[in-house]
């Protein structure tokens, strides 16, 4: 709160002053540059609190995992992308029988998706499950292979 009152009584500084040279300056060439400078002041001062904004770092849950390059325990992100794949085929009421998901640590420690298998009830279903995996998950189609 205390950043808008100063922020305001500079505003109100800078219009009186403003005032002030705009009446005091002679007519012509220089009046008009004059102007443009203080409006292009007046302009800045305007905008400035939005540069606090930007500043301001704001906390916003992450919704999407990265499931192609991971740092960290193969298991856990295997088991991860096992359960995001679930989770995308129970959103589209797909029935499956098993759901598998190959990852393997690069030479710096990444966890690499190869592929994820999914075993479907009713194989009509591989291109509803191929999309609602790549849309939420992210996982390419190229890295799906459904059976049934």
């Amino acid at each position: 709160m205390d950043y808008i009152k100063s922020w305001a009584v500079s505003l109100i500084g800078l219009l009186l002053i403003t005032a002030v040279l705009k009446y005091l300056m002679p007519s012509g060439s220089v009046k008009k540059s004059a102007d443009t400078v203080i409006s292009i002041m007046v302009l800045i001062m305007l905008i400035s609190p939005l540069g606090i904004l930007k500043n301001t770092e704001l906390s916003l849950p992450e919704i999407s995992f990265n499931f192609n390059e991971q740092k960290g325990d193969e298991q856990v992100y295997s088991s991860a992308v096992k359960k995001a794949v679930e989770q995308a085929l129970d959103s589209k009421q797909i029935v499956y029988k098993s759901v598998n998901a190959v990852t393997e640590t690069d030479s710096e420690g990444y966890v690499v998706i190869n592929r994820v298998e999914v075993e479907l009830d009713n194989t009509e279903d591989a291109q509803t499950a191929l999309k609602a995996i790549e849309e939420e998950t992210g996982i390419e189609r190229e890295a799906v292979h459904i059976y049934g």
